[in-house]
């Protein structure tokens, strides 16, 4: 009977100390201050450091944790989509330096308009004297229908005027006449009212004969002309023809005048 009493006493004293124990843990404060650094895929995640508060008294007996191995923690590898983006070079604008044309080997056209190489002496001037004046051939132009000759006239003298139409005749070589009905106008040139030009030494006025353009035409080779108000017949060497024995004409009148 006393060894059971004694046992009780001892049970309870031992339950008491668990109680106490039990107590003393409840009143461990455990405060925790872990870092929690940005996990990289070379940094190991650190422990964290733990203190314990033990009230007076009390038996803790605290086994020491492993410690963790240095672990890599994974991250997450997110591949960020890349633009494609085609890049086009646009060429740079070429230049190409200025091509100057080959001068033409045709000569100048006759008929194109030429200014004069001062003004003119205003009208009213006395009549150019035919001993003054020279003629001269200065090429041909060609139509559809027609070969027109133009022949122009200079003078060393005074100031002078002319106004009207010529009288022409052409030769051939050997001097002989050729048979040509002469007309006003015809083959592209017009039967125009004629007006007075003024000639000074450093202008010129001109005159145009034509005739058909066809085969078998007679080949001229003076020009024998008379110009209005003179008497005196001037001659100039030509290369005009004469085809179906007709040829026409214009008066005297400045090349700028034609419209």
């Amino acid at each position: 009977m006393r060894s059971a009493l004694m046992g009780l006493v001892s049970l309870a004293v031992a339950c008491t100390a668990c109680s106490s124990a039990e107590q003393a843990v409840r009143d461990i404060s455990v405060t925790a201050s872990v870092p929690v650094p940005t996990p990289t895929a070379a940094t190991p995640v650190p422990t964290a450091a733990a203190t314990l508060t033990v009230a007076p008294g009390a038996t803790v007996s605290v086994e020491p944790e492993p410690e963790p191995s240095a672990t890599a923690v994974p991250t997450s590898t997110t591949s960020a989509p890349v633009a494609s983006r085609t890049s086009t070079a646009t060429p740079a604008p070429t230049t190409s330096a200025p091509t100057t044309s080959a001068p033409s080997e045709e000569p100048a056209d006759p008929l194109a308009s030429r200014s004069p190489l001062e003004t003119a002496p205003p009208t009213g001037q006395p009549t150019c004297a035919a001993s003054t004046l020279t003629v001269t051939d200065a090429g041909r132009a060609y139509t559809l229908s027609a070969v027109q000759t133009l022949f122009t006239l200079r003078t060393s003298g005074r100031d002078c005027q002319l106004e009207g139409y010529p009288t022409v005749a052409l030769r051939d070589a050997a001097g002989r006449a050729l048979s040509a009905t002469v007309r006003r106008g015809g083959y592209g040139l017009p039967a125009e009212r004629p007006a007075a030009v003024t000639l000074s030494r450093g202008t010129s006025v001109s005159f145009y004969v034509a005739t058909a353009r066809e085969q078998g035409c007679a080949a001229a080779a003076t020009l024998v002309v008379t110009l209005p108000g003179t008497k005196q017949p001037l001659t100039a060497a030509t290369t005009a023809e004469v085809c179906d024995e007709q040829v026409g004409i214009t008066p005297v009148r400045r090349e700028t005048d034609d419209e």
